[in-house]
């Protein structure tokens, strides 16, 4: 009995699974769908890519006049969260043609002949699987943020370096933190004319600056780049309280100029380092931009920061249990139902990321670690009822099953 229950785990261990064949093979067999997983990703990517740049890059690059160098930044910026988004999907496709292709090949009827059966696909499935949720969970945790972070950096920079250089659009409003600029025309390569600046003040008012031309000033002239606005009047605005603003608009205004607040300058020297620019704003005041380790050393009790973890983490057990899916739907793949194994694989894992959210608002009343034992509860069940799908038809991943490959 001893013997008997020794050799059983021996079977179903990692290393007695693969220690008949010539681990090459598995090495060859990962590197396989691993090429295939890079080229459906970058697919993914490429369309995601092109709507990100004619939908929001370009237009920004454009109207700023940013150079090409931004442009690329910004795309290259925009790739790790397209990655592990596309990355179940991926994963579940690469799988199932890569299996698909050596079953009907004949090499895993082979494998079968040498007395190992399907265990070793499974261990290899799982293997794939627990390198993938690894892979997503770095992107998700660590690299998306960062690059989210970066992107948001480099498309405030872009337009305040048109508001630095005069390199402004006429008739276009540019907004960069509390402050929004307006040029009406003449701009050049540094001078700018018919040109206001309003600054939100929040509960003290508004500030509104209004020149007739703005140029740069340079280091060399100044300790700091500014702009010079010429033949300037300044004017503060007050937000009346609420039982000024509660009078009828013939008694008062609801926004008035504050007494004494209104002045003209021939010239108005604006610094624009001191602005209370975005980039400037403290990464982890958002929540996307946290990495994975930031959010767990931070207040969990906090809903959005709690439900930002748990979709990083519902990302990496779809990619956990894609490998096998994608084998128990490759089980079950015969001539009449090659189209619609691999569609039903996938429209699972596509149901599980759209609902996987609001499965997650659903359980917000409870802690991170309920939340993440409800998703690792409900992945250990796809994976188990897998295995016993894979196991009951284990002659369909073997058998060649007259595929046209």
């Amino acid at each position: 009995m001893a013997l008997a229950y020794r050799a059983r785990r021996r079977r179903w261990s990692f290393v007695g699974a693969l220690k008949p064949v010539r681990l090459r093979y598995w090495a060859k067999l990962f590197s396989s769908v691993a090429v295939l997983l890079i080229a459906i990703v970058a697919t993914v990517e490429a369309i995601i890519v092109v709507d990100l740049l004619l939908s929001r890059i370009m237009p920004h690059v454009l109207e700023h006049r940013a150079s090409l160098l931004n442009a690329v930044i910004m795309v290259g910026l925009s790739l790790p969260s397209g990655i592990y988004i596309a990355l179940p999907i991926a994963t579940t496709t690469a799988v199932y043609f890569v299996l698909l292709r050596r079953r009907e090949a004949r090499e895993l009827m082979t494998l079968a002949g040498m007395g190992l059966g399907v265990r070793p696909l499974i261990v290899f499935c799982l293997g794939v699987g627990a390198f993938g949720l690894a892979l997503s969970l770095f992107l998700s945790g660590y690299v998306e943020p960062l690059a989210r972070y970066a992107a948001r950096v480099t498309m405030s920079n872009i337009s305040m370096e048109a508001i630095r250089t005069g390199a402004m659009s006429a008739g276009k409003f540019y907004r960069f933190s509390v402050y929004t600029a307006f040029v009406g025309s003449g701009e050049t390569d540094r001078t700018a004319q018919k040109v206001f600046l309003l600054q939100d003040l929040g509960e003290d008012g508004y500030r509104l600056i209004v020149a007739s031309r703005s140029w740069r000033l340079d280091e060399q002239v100044a300790s700091e780049p500014s702009l010079i606005l010429s033949n300037a009047v300044t004017y503060r605005f007050k937000i009346a309280d609420a039982a000024e603003a509660s009078r009828t608009p013939a008694e008062s205004a609801a926004l008035r100029l504050a007494s004494g607040e209104a002045f003209a300058a021939q010239l108005i020297m604006v610094r624009l380092p001191h602005l209370d620019l975005p980039e400037n704003a403290p990464r982890l005041d958002q929540i996307a931009e946290r990495t994975s380790f930031e959010l767990l050393g931070g207040d969990l009790s906090d809903p959005d920061a709690k439900r930002a973890f748990a979709e990083r983490l519902l990302q990496g057990f779809l990619v956990l249990a894609a490998p096998i899916l994608a084998l128990a739907a490759v089980s079950l793949t015969r001539a009449g139902t090659f189209l619609l194994a691999l569609p039903a694989a996938a429209g699972l894992v596509l149901v599980a990321s759209f609902f996987g959210p609001r499965l997650i608002e659903a359980l917000a009343s409870l802690s991170l670690n309920g939340v993440a034992g409800a998703l690792a509860a409900g992945v250990i069940l796809v994976i188990v009822t897998c295995v016993g799908v894979v196991l009951r038809f284990q002659n369909g991943c073997v058998v060649n099953g007259g595929v046209q490959m």
